[in-house]
């Protein structure tokens, strides 16, 4: 349990429940709060043993809902220029990252592709890059910088592209600089290219932002690539037959080597997105306790939906442009792996921010993956990145006058192991333990 989640293969290894459940509880609260008191806590909360009965959710895993049987994997794909690799065939496991200001050259893509009636609304998304310029048919349709000081090796960059579709013939055009990436180790050619961040992905959705759809145009093999590009490279009449084939490292949900060391961790907004391996199950788990709730100029109806009351959690909200918008603190009561996941009622998106911890203080201080934005589509469901946590901090930032949740909850994905027993460890009085027999051919799976 203890550690950073790094992806589908932290999250193989759940425990089978065969702790002592008290003992743990001491040891999470210990964990989570420091000891001592030395961690600063919210003012409404003090230092409180857990109460939660089970820890570990695998252990009650039979029946669980399997990734394989909800999801389908998204066929859009990671692309690079054809004359770029992030490393050779077969090496051994030494890295030589790139700085964030080294390899900052410019990257370029192109694809033909046909429209038959244009859409009223049409999304673009493009994410990898740590910047982008696009052009769809000649115009300049998006141009955008991240943060290069955020924890997030990705992000996600949404516009709306309608008004640049005709019926027929279009063109898409990209300008991008490779993503700053994220540090991690592993044998393995699709790990290194993306965690170097030598990857890019986009698709054009005829559906507001936020909303699945089929693509219009996605990124494939089909598409070309150049890393020196001449005037006139973005107009549709360009001729790229000199160009090459882009390098397609196949689909962004493709292999479990994708999903490591938190790099795919910025496509948590990418609309039907879940990175997560077909044989891991999934458990809904409802907040145990709200630590912190601050409605500013808003009001909160039935908060108390958040811990798995029933109704639907409302904001009256009131538009504030200062720092008083509604938040609130969740505690799940136990280190979870896996992602945020709301289901709006609204009648109009609304925008939030999350921001993650396995402590109280990493989440208000200091979340590992930074704050981050969120936007949930109307009577859709929107997620927060994939990781290790316990506490959630919520901020609603922009929506509708009457926001209407009919959940806020944690998408908990685990290994579906089969339990089988305990091992109970008896206090004998004077300062040593006494271990109860195991079966013949148990191993035991916490120490």
């Amino acid at each position: 349990m203890a550690g950073r989640y790094k992806g589908d293969l932290f999250q193989s290894a759940s425990w089978n429940g065969v702790c002592d459940v008290k003992a743990l509880g001491w040891l999470m609260v210990l964990a989570s709060v420091g000891v001592g008191g030395a961690q600063d806590l919210p003012v409404e909360h003090g230092t409180t043993k857990a109460t939660i009965s089970v820890l570990d959710l695998a252990r009650n895993s039979v029946g669980s809902v399997l990734e394989k049987d909800v999801h389908s994997p998204l066929p859009e794909e990671y692309i690079w220029t054809a004359s770029e690799k992030a490393a050779s065939t077969w090496s051994a496991v030494i890295y030589t990252f790139p700085a964030v200001t080294e390899q900052s050259e410019k990257h370029y893509f192109r694809r033909a592709f046909e429209v038959g009636a244009v859409p009223k609304v049409a999304t673009l998304y493009v994410a990898g890059p740590r910047s982008e310029r696009v052009w769809i048919n000649g115009m300049l349709a998006d141009e955008v910088q991240s943060d290069l000081s955020s924890p997030l090796g990705m992000h996600v960059y949404a516009t709306d592209v309608a008004r640049y579709l005709r019926a027929g013939k279009n063109v898409i055009a990209l300008e991008v600089v490779r993503g700053r990436g994220v540090t991690g180790f592993a044998n393995s050619e699709l790990v290194k290219q993306q965690t170097f961040g030598q990857v890019v992905v986009a698709k054009i959705v005829p559906a507001a932002k936020g909303v699945v759809a089929k693509p219009i145009v996605m990124s494939d093999r089909r598409w070309k690539s150049t890393t020196t590009a001449v005037a006139g490279w973005e107009k549709a009449g360009f001729d790229d037959a000199a160009w090459k084939p882009a390098q397609s490292i196949g689909g962004i949900e493709s292999s479990i080597e994708l999903y490591q060391w938190n790099a795919d961790a910025g496509l948590y907004d990418w609309p039907g997105y879940d990175g997560i391996s077909p044989f891991l199950a999934h458990k809904n788990v409802a907040g145990s306790a709200i630590l912190a709730s601050y409605p500013g100029r808003s009001s909160f109806e039935n908060i108390t939906a958040l811990t798995g009351e029933a109704g639907e959690f409302s904001i009256k909200y009131v538009a504030d442009k200062g720092s008083d918008v509604p938040s609130v603190f969740i505690d799940f009561g136990r280190e979870l792996t896996g992602r945020l996941e709301i289901e709006s009622d609204s009648d109009t998106p609304v925008r939030m921010t999350f921001q993650y911890g396995e402590s109280e203080s990493e989440a208000l201080k200091a979340p590992y993956l930074g704050v981050n934005v969120l936007t949930v589509p109307p009577h859709g469901v929107g997620h927060g990145s994939k990781t290790a946590f316990r506490y959630v901090k919520l901020r609603f930032v922009d929506g509708p006058a009457l926001m209407k949740f009919k959940s806020i909850h944690v998408d908990h994905t685990f290994y579906p192991v089969e339990y089988r027993g305990s091992v109970a460890e008896q206090d004998l009085g004077d300062g040593s333990l006494h271990r109860a027999p195991m079966h013949a051919g148990w191993r035991l799976g916490c120490q």
